[in-house]
Formats: structure tokens, C-alpha cells, sequence
């Protein structure tokens, strides 16, 4: 079975001077099928006009930039997205007319879906090396600004509603809005903390609206499921509604609670974010909403998707593992639907070594992904795809607009979680540049001075000093 890459640490640091580093894996079956499937839901975008400036995305624009910049150059799960440097002429030129759409739009008002989402594609665009558009009256800088200030102020910040957004500048107690201005913002912070962009007080002042925003998610949890046979489950479960009172907890909702509260600084560990962990583990779902989605459950499948799977995923880059008795992502989809406690629509992973491949993509039957592991992301990812219609589009079920589905398919498909910044150890770095997730070093000292085969000299392998089990030598796995 294939699964991400982890970092492994040798015993013996001589070991690492004698042997290669590293060695290119073949790409699965399933890892061609999903990256064939995400060339043919960008070209569906660009065959309506959605990289056009005018983009035809409207307010889904930032989605539409994000799935392009989170683009793999090849199906292994490991390469890295594309970005804006790694690109070729073609999506360098899709990137600039959505950026110059964004930016001519940066200040229409507070719409907190439409600015959350302008804030990730921006802020993941010109981190990745992504240049000014020239001609346009602002710089990347002065839109985030804007952008970030706009989304700030329009937080609730007293009273039952305190840490939530609405859908504008008047605040309100919306968890589907807010978990777009805690993602817009956390990437936001990601930004700020770029020595390019670096604004340590916008950095502050993000953080203290996340901290408002995971503690609403908190005091707010709640009990219970739209479907009575899968009402309160007990275990400590808890979950989220489409708005603080008046709704029952969703997957949409208590996914997209989880994962603002690890924006808001708590880890997999946290009581409340196992709480909502068991919420999902135990009414969990892979096909659609069935009966778990207020009153919109055919309308926000896409929305779930990604909403959960981005959450499983920080957990599981984090790297910190499951205290005992405490669930991890790995546990989601485990419980066997006639197990305790009794819920009728539960489901469990596929099971890939059953699975034929998908029509569009071959005739094979049972087992040609049989190299894939049961997991959540293969749960989706074969769902989305199996969706997906002959001209690549993927909503071919309901949804609320075809431009944000369509990205919303993408993107778990390319495993993106939206540019956020997320500091698990607190040292001011955030973890997808941080060369010691767990361990504070804000120094990030990368010492090593040995290497197989050179002279003694500066060889950083990218680990840094403090959780490097070998400080001196290059040791990079």
C-alpha cells in the first residue's frame, strides 16, 4: 500500500551518510486515474471561461484560482502543488487574469464566502512567487490588507454570537460564512508571516480573531442529528449546526467546526476537537449528506467534502498523534456500521482491492486500486470521480453554484488545505515551512556540517537542530 510519505528516524546517524536518500515511487493506478480526473476538471473551468478576466467564477473566483495553483505536475501524492513558479506559460497566464479580477474586486463590499475564498487564492499565489499585475490600481499587498481588514471587522466580537461571522459586515452566527473567513484568514496569516508581506501586528490581530472563533466552536457544540435513529450517540459526542441555535449538528457544519478550531490553535488532543472527531466517526458518510444536512443535504455535498477532508488533513500533517483513547483521522470510517452505537445511514471506507476502476477511466474490474489503503481520501476522491460527467464536470448532483463545486472536487483531490497557516508547536512558524512541527524553534537552526561523499562544511537537511536526531549530518529522512 502507498501512503504519504512520513519522516522516518534512523537509529544509527552513519547510516545516513552510507545510503541514498530517498527514492522516486511509481504512481498508483488510482493516483494517474485522480490526477487524469484534475486535468479534465480544470479544462472544464477553462472551457467556461472561468480563468477569463472577467472570470466567469464571479465570487467562486478565489476557489477557481486556488484549484489552479494547488495543480500536481504529476499524480504522486507527494509532489508538490505547482504554485505560481511552478507553472507553465499557460496556467501563469490563468493565474494572472483571475488575480487581476480578484484585485479589481478586492473592496466590493463585505461577502465573507466571496473575501474568504479571494484571500486564500491570493495569499497562496503570491507566496508561491506569483508577480503584480501590471496596470491594476492595487498591489497584492494593499488587496490582502483590505481584504483582511474588511473580514476582521465584520467578526462578532461580544455577546452569545461572540467569534462568529454572517454572510456580511453585520456580523451574525453563521458556521458555513465562518468557517470561510477563519480559512480566508488563516491563510492571510500565512501571508503576514512571510518576510515579503511581513505585518506582525495584522499577524495579532488574525490571531485573536481565530482564538474568538475556536472558542465559539466550543461553547456552542451541541448534541443530537437531523435523523432520529442517529440522534445523540453519546461517547462525548458533539457537533455543529448551520447556525448557533436552531439547527442540529451536520457533517458540514461540525467538520467545518473542527477544523476552525485547529486554525483557533488547538491540536488533535484538544477535548473539544475529540468531541467533534467523534461526532464524524460515529455518523460518518462518504457517499452524500443522506438525512445529516439541515435542510440542504442534497445542496452541500461538495461544500462536506472539503470542508472535512481539509480538516483530517492538517491533523494528519501535524503529526501529532492520538493520545490513548483519543481518535485520530485514520479512525474516520472505521466504526462497522452494525456496531455500537446503532445508526442507520453510517458507512464505512470502500474497500479499494473491490473496487473496479472508474468507467470513465477503463474497463478493469475488481482490484486495479488495489494498491491504495482504506482511508477517507480514497472514500472521497472515488466518489467525486465517479460523479464526474464526460465533459468534467463534477456536479452532476446538487449544489449550490457549479464554479465553487467544481472547485470544491478539486481541491480535496489535490489534498489542499487552502494555503492556512497553522503553528502547531506556537514557536511563530507556521507548519508547512517549519522545519520542527512539534518542537518550538523559532530560529529554525539547520546545522549540519556532514555529508556522504563532501567536505565538512554547511549542509542543511531541512530538520531542524532541535528535533534533528542527527544535528551534525545530513540526514534528511
Amino acid at each position: 500500500m502507498k501512503m504519504r510519505k512520513r519522516r522516518l528516524i534512523s537509529a544509527l546517524c552513519g547510516v545516513a551518510l552510507s545510503m541514498a536518500i530517498g527514492s522516486a515511487q511509481a504512481v498508483t493506478n488510482f493516483e494517474q486515474d485522480v490526477a487524469s480526473s484534475i486535468d479534465l476538471g480544470l479544462t472544464w473551468l477553462n472551457n467556461r471561461g472561468a480563468f477569463n478576466n472577467p472570470s466567469s467564477a464571479g465570487d467562486a473566483a478565489g476557489l477557481v484560482l486556488l484549484a489552479l495553483l494547488e495543480k500536481r505536475p504529476s499524480g504522486d501524492i507527494n509532489d508538490p502543488p505547482q504554485g505560481y513558479d511552478g507553472a507553465n506559460a499557460v496556467d501563469k497566464a490563468r493565474m494572472e487574469n483571475l488575480v487581476a479580477y480578484i484585485l479589481g474586486r478586492h473592496n466590493a463590499g463585505v461577502a465573507t464566502y466571496r473575501n474568504g475564498a479571494f484571500m486564500m487564492g491570493l495569499s497562496q499565489y503570491a507566496l508561491s512567487g506569483g508577480i503584480e499585475i501590471p496596470g491594476s490600481v492595487v498591489t497584492l499587498k494593499q488587496a490582502m490588507d483590505t481584504l483582511t481588514t474588511n473580514t476582521l471587522n465584520a467578526q462578532t466580537t461580544s455577546g452569545a454570537n461572540s467569534g462568529y461571522w454572517g454572510y456580511g459586515a453585520w456580523g451574525g452566527d453563521d458556521s458555513s460564512t465562518t468557517q470561510f473567513a477563519v480559512a480566508g484568514l488563516a491563510a492571510a496569516k500565512s501571508f503576514y508571516s512571510n518576510a515579503a508581506y511581513a505585518d506582525p501586528a495584522k499577524v495579532t490581530s488574525i490571531n485573536e480573531a481565530l482564538a474568538r472563533a475556536r472558542q465559539a466552536y466550543v461553547n456552542n457544540a451541541s448534541t443530537g442529528s437531523d435523523n432520529a435513529q442517529c440522534a445523540d450517540l453519546g461517547n462525548g459526542e458533539k457537533g455543529h449546526g448551520y447556525r448557533r441555535t436552531g439547527y442540529k449538528p451536520t457533517l458540514a457544519q461540525t467538520a467545518s467546526g473542527t477544523w476552525v478550531q485547529l486554525l483557533g490553535g488547538a491540536d488533535l488532543n484538544d477535548p473539544s476537537v475529540q468531541s467533534y472527531l467523534r461526532w464524524l466517526y460515529q455518523h460518518y458518510r462518504r457517499t452524500d449528506l443522506d438525512s445529516m444536512g439541515n435542510a440542504w443535504p442534497s445542496y452541500s455535498n461538495w461544500y462536506f467534502w472539503w470542508s472535512s477532508f481539509k480538516a483530517f488533513e492538517l491533523m494528519d500533517l501535524s503529526g501529532v498523534a492520538p493520545d490513548p483513547g483519543n481518535l485520530g483521522p485514520e479512525d474516520i470510517g472505521t466504526l462497522p456500521v452494525g456496531d455500537p452505537p446503532s445508526c442507520n445511514v453510517r458507512e464505512e471506507h470502500r474497500d479499494p482491492a473491490a473496487d473496479p476502476r472508474i468507467a470513465k477511466f477503463g474497463a478493469e474490474g475488481p482490484g486495479y486500486y488495489g494498491d491504495e489503503a482504506k482511508r477517507v481520501y480514497y472514500d472521497y476522491a472515488y466518489r467525486i470521480m465517479e460523479l464526474q460527467a464526460a465533459d468534467g464536470k463534477y456536479r452532476t448532483t446538487g449544489g449550490w453554484n457549479d464554479y465553487s463545486a467544481q472547485s470544491f472536487a478539486l481541491l480535496v483531490l489535490q489534498r489542499a488545505t487552502g494555503g492556512v497557516c497553522v503553528d502547531t508547536d506556537d514557536d511563530g512558524v507556521c507548519d508547512d515551512v517549519d522545519n520542527c512541527v512539534n518542537t518550538p524553534n523559532p530560529d529554525q537552526a539547520d546545522s549540519d556540517t556532514k555529508k556522504a561523499g563532501e567536505p565538512d562544511g554547511q549542509w542543511p537537511d531541512g530538520v531542524g537542530d532541535v528535533c534533528d536526531n542527527c544535528p551534525d549530518t545530513w540526514n534528511p529522512d
